[in-house]
This record gives structure tokens, sequence and C-alpha cells, in this order.
């Protein structure tokens, strides 16, 4: 009798333990791997990253609704929360009525003019699962993937925390944006072979395993840049120098972050809770991953300012020119650091 009744003991104990896990759930699950690879990340290659797990809330769409990720009390206040999993001071992840599965999200969103925008006067972090993402996205087909494309996203919300350089970020934008920089990158010929050339001049930096010919490579790079966007100003009357560098740090150190994430991904042993509740999980995705696999991060396109802009932190990683305390803290321009590098630095 006695050894009959420690069986549905057992089992009910098991099942309670299961129901107060915060990783038994699959949006649990992929949400703390989320936030466990983006601090080892950010412990591993950017501290300032890793002061807090999150810089803001975040909202989680999938196919069963959208979850929220420490909300704060302007969120709060505009849509119904409630507890999802064990709460933890670092995580609290909360379950809404809404389910929205038309439209994409992968990215950090801010709005001061549409009140009924969960996003109004809130920075919020804003993307689709994996699922939903490979609906829009069909190449992105696993959790790993999808992780390093968040993790970019995450930084951004980061990159935010900074008033100087939110600021700017904004004023910059006031009379043309990013599409302007593609429109002349499509469309002028020069504009596009100039950009080219500057992008080798970054490369062979980082190809070179010597630093001696940095500073001469660095100021061949400079001059050409600095001839490019007087070429622009002369023929078409406008500056595009604060904007191009504004895109350039937002977007190259985000992508850094991003192959940050391959890099730390690929030394990841396969994860046990994952590999049992996710079928968009692959195990040792990244473990052959070569930045050579991923040219699109490094070479120039139309959007040629991300690809710039991670070579740039690339270069001021290899050549240990301290940046990471004050780019956004003091809103200082990749140029400043090089032009200083040349000039004054040490090779």
């Amino acid at each position: 009798m006695k050894r009959n009744a420690l069986v549905p003991i057992a089992s009910l104990l098991l099942l309670l333990c299961a129901f107060a896990s915060p990783k038994t759930d699959l949006t649990s699950a992929r949400i703390h791997y989320l936030i466990d690879i983006k601090k080892e990340v950010a412990s591993e290659y950017w501290a300032g990253f890793s002061q807090k797990p999150l810089f803001g809330p975040m909202l989680y769409y999938t196919k069963q609704g959208l979850f929220v990720v420490n909300a704060n009390d302007r969120l709060k206040k505009r849509i119904a929360l409630k507890p999802h999993g064990k709460q933890t001071p670092e995580l609290r992840i909360a379950s809404t009525s809404v389910l929205d599965t038309a439209d994409f999200y992968m990215h950090v969103s801010y709005d001061d003019s549409d009140t009924s925008a969960l996003e109004y006067r809130n920075h919020l972090a804003m993307f689709s699962d994996v699922t939903l993402t490979e609906k829009f996205i069909p190449d992105v087909k696993d959790t790993d993937e999808w992780t390093s494309m968040v993790v970019h996203e995450m930084f951004h919300q980061y990159q935010r925390n900074f008033e100087a350089f939110r600021k700017r970020q904004v004023a910059c934008k006031q009379h043309f944006n990013r599409d302007t920089l593609m429109h002349f990158y499509k469309r002028e010929a020069w504009f596009k072979e100039s950009l080219k050339k500057e992008n080798a001049l970054l490369l062979d930096i980082l190809n070179d395993k010597q630093k001696a010919e940095a500073k001469t490579r660095i100021s061949e790079y400079l001059k050409l840049k600095k001839a490019r966007i007087e070429k622009i100003k002369a023929r078409f009357g406008i500056d595009i120098a604060e904007l191009e560098d504004n895109l350039s740090r937002s977007e190259g150190t985000a992508r850094y972050i991003e192959y940050c994430t391959k890099l730390t991904l690929k030394n990841k042993p396969e994860h046990p809770v994952l590999s049992k509740l996710d079928g968009k999980y692959k195990a040792n995705r990244f473990k052959n991953y070569s930045l050579r696999q991923d040219s699109w991060m490094y070479g120039v396109q139309s959007t040629y300012f991300y690809s710039v802009g991670f070579n740039l932190t690339r270069i001021l990683e290899k050549l240990d020119i301290p940046y990471q305390q004050d780019m956004f803290l003091h809103n200082r321009t990749f140029d400043s650091y090089l032009e200083e590098f040349a000039g004054n630095g040490n090779s």
C-alpha cells in the first residue's frame, strides 16, 4: 500500500515542479536562452552592455499571443498583463490578450506622436519569435540565427540609453534619412565606387597581420571619405557627414555584437531544454562558423553604413583603441578615434 501511494505522489511533485519552472514552456525557455546568450556576449565583448539583462521592456510576438518582458510603469498603464511563469528580480515575463501575427517585428521602436501606440514615449524592443520571423524572412529557420538578430536589436536599445547619442540620432534625421544615402549609392556611380575603395582600405587594415601600415591606410580612408562627402555637398547642397556617421556607429556596432553572438554560439554545447522543447533549435548550429560565410556583413552594398561601421568597429578593436566607454556617452565619431590614432596614437 505504501509503495503504491508513493507513485502518484512522486508524479504530482514532478508536475508541480514543471509548472513552477520558468524554463519549461517554450516561450519562457526561448526568452531565458536569449537573455543568457546576450549576457555572455556582453560580458565577453562589450562591458557596458552587461550592466542590465535588458535596457528597456521587450515585446515578444508569437502565434500564441504577445508576451512582455520587464514591463515598465508606462507600459503597464497601456496594456493588461498577466504573470507568466516564475517571476524573478531580473526577468519578469507576462502574457497579454494581444495577438498580432500579421506584422513582422524586429526593431526598437519609439513614438512621440501616436498616443495609441504601445511605444508612445517608450523605447520598446519588439521581436517576432523565430516561427513568425521565418514567415517573413524564410532564410531564418533556426533559434540561434534568430538569437543573433535579436541581440543586434537589443544593442540598439542599449545605445538609446545614452542621451547625447540619442539626441543627435534624432536631430540628424530631421531633413533626410538613410534612404537618401541609399539613393546616392544606387544612382551615383562615383559615390558607390568611392565607398568600395574606402571599404577596401578598411579590409586591408583588418587583413594585415601587422599594424605598421594602419596609420597610412587610415589617412587614405579619411581623405577619400572627406572628398566624397564634399562632392555630395557641392552637387546637392546637403551635408551627409553626421547622418552617415550616426548610422555607421548605430548599425555597425550592433552588427559587431551580432557577429560576436555567433562567435559565442559557436562554442556553446547543446542546450538541454531547447533540444527537447524547440523544434527550431539546431544544436551546434554555428560550430563551424566563419565570418567568410557572412560576406554581406563586411562587403559594401546600398546599406553600406552597416558594413562600413562593422569594419570600423573591428578596426578599433584590432588596434586596441579604447572607444566603448565614450562612443555613445559623449557621441564620439569613428573619425575622431581614427584621426587621433593616425596623428598621435601608437601603431
